[in-house]
């Protein structure tokens, strides 16, 4: 009768389990003897018509332990189905701190989070360290009569010397300090200059501030005098840079350059400028035009420096970098102590690659109703391979002087065709040998003093032959 009892019990305990465990979860279970009693009424037969079953006897305290140990078991079996399903449908209130019906809270939405204003994060840049580069340039020059042109003399010319130290200093890590002090001899004579000192600040890729003396932002080398492994011959055409006043070495002022646009292969730059300029000129016709209606019977050449206030101007360049090539305008305008407005403009291109070097150049200067300069200058350069480089250079130049003094017109022209040979040590030093041959005593005129009755007895034709050194450090 005992076995019989505990499996009837056991099939209630199992349907229950089956088929009510969401009606058993949040219940208390009964006291044991509640439980007992009502698990032995679900074991008897459900058919009314059955003859009543005789009650069973009272279970004895061995069959009860047994009975209550399984009810523990079947307790902690419904707690952790009931944890399960709770896993699965989310949090949920506990059974002891709320009724099994109550409806669970749902929670106030949260307010939205402000909106946050976007900044742009600008990496911490390091300041730049002291750094110091230079160059260094040596030309033997001789021309074949006693005209004298660029770096060629008469006797000839060994003492060509131009060297120069580039410090640069990071004060700021937006903010850099720049000086170039040069050292230059020629005709056993000995100068020291300074020839750029200026301070700029990068606020951007769009603009850099600068003040100071600054390079002067004109054509292809007014920025890179002096630097002979920039240029192809030993010093560059003097057409543009050689005394015809248009191209300048420096301003003194400020100035702004930046990014104008990008793509993705072009980009836009741009360089302006406001201040003062110095002109460089050695102007023959003009000396020899005073000397005559001053009554002199000699004239003084040589070179003459003249401030330039007032002044404004800057530079539009495009370029491709990944191909070389680059073109474009340049122009700037100031006050002449003594002759008024004057003012230079031109335009430019090169394409540089690691064997082609092609460039070209044009300048304009004028002073309305007294002077003007017109040159212009193609130089073209193949690297046959790391070493040997063959260059050619074509350039020519033409003043206009209003005067009433009959002036020859070879002191108003210049033409100079060249040829040369390089020969690279490595990217950063050069040996260079050309050969020019001068048409015009514009440029290529005996300095010093000159008997007005020899004018026109002058050799109007020039040849000259160089040989030189640079490098860069």
């Amino acid at each position: 009768m005992h076995a019989k009892t505990r499996f009837l019990v056991a099939i209630s305990l199992g349907t229950a389990f089956l088929l009510g465990i969401p009606g058993a979860i949040g219940q208390e279970v009964k006291k044991e003897t509640g439980a007992n009693t009502e698990i032995a009424n679900a074991a008897a037969p459900a058919s009314s018509n059955a003859p009543a079953a005789a009650p069973a006897a009272p279970p004895s305290p061995e069959e009860f332990n047994e009975l209550k140990e399984q009810m523990k078991q079947l307790r902690a079996l419904v707690q952790d189905q009931q944890a399960q399903l709770a896993k699965l449908r989310g949090p949920a209130p506990s059974s002891e701190a709320a009724p099994a019906t109550a409806p669970t809270p749902v929670p106030a939405p949260a307010p939205p989070a402000p909106p946050q204003v976007a900044q742009d994060t600008v990496e911490e840049q390091p300041i730049r360290p002291f750094k110091i580069g230079g160059f260094a340039n040596w030309a033997y020059g001789k021309t074949n009569n006693i005209n004298e042109y660029d770096l060629g003399t008469p006797q000839g010319r060994y003492d060509n010397i131009d060297m120069g130290l580039i410090l640069t200093l990071g004060v700021l890590p937006s903010v850099n300090a720049t000086a170039q002090v040069s050292f230059q001899s020629a005709d056993d004579h000995t100068e020291t200059d300074v020839d750029f000192a200026f301070v700029d600040w990068r606020i951007n890729d769009k603009i850099t501030i600068r003040g100071g003396q600054v390079k002067n932002p004109f054509g292809l080398y007014s920025e890179y005098l002096g630097i002979g492994t920039v240029y192809p011959f030993n010093d560059v055409p003097q057409s543009i840079y050689g005394g015809t006043t248009i191209g300048k070495e420096f301003y003194r002022g400020v100035g702004a350059s930046g990014t104008a646009f990008t793509t993705r292969k072009w980009e836009g730059t741009y360089d302006l400028f406001f201040g003062g300029l110095l002109n460089d000129e050695l102007n023959p016709a003009e000396l020899i035009s005073e000397a005559v209606q001053n009554g002199q019977s000699i004239v003084t050449i040589d070179g003459l420096s003249e401030p330039i206030r007032q002044a404004f101007g800057g530079r539009f360049t495009i370029a491709r970098p990944d191909s070389g090539l680059r073109f474009g305008i340049n122009g700037n305008s100031g006050m002449s102590p003594d002759k008024g407005r004057q003012a230079a403009v031109g335009a430019f291109a090169s394409y540089d690659t690691a064997k082609y070097l092609l460039r070209a150049e044009f300048g304009h200067a004028f002073e309305a109703g007294f002077v003007h300069f017109s040159g212009a200058y193609v130089e073209a350069g193949y690297k046959i391979d790391r070493h040997w480089q063959p260059v050619f250079r074509y350039e020519w130049a033409r003043q206009g002087l209003v005067t009433p003094v009959v002036i020859p017109d070879s002191f108003k022209s210049h033409r100079d065709i060249a040829g040369g040979l390089n020969y690279w040590v490595n990217p950063k030093a050069v040996i260079k040998f050309s050969y020019h041959h001068v048409d015009g005593n514009m440029l290529s005129v005996p300095r010093g003093d000159l008997d007005l009755a020899s004018l026109f007895a002058l050799p109007k034709t020039t040849d000259m032959a160089t040989f030189g050194l640079a490098f860069v450090f």
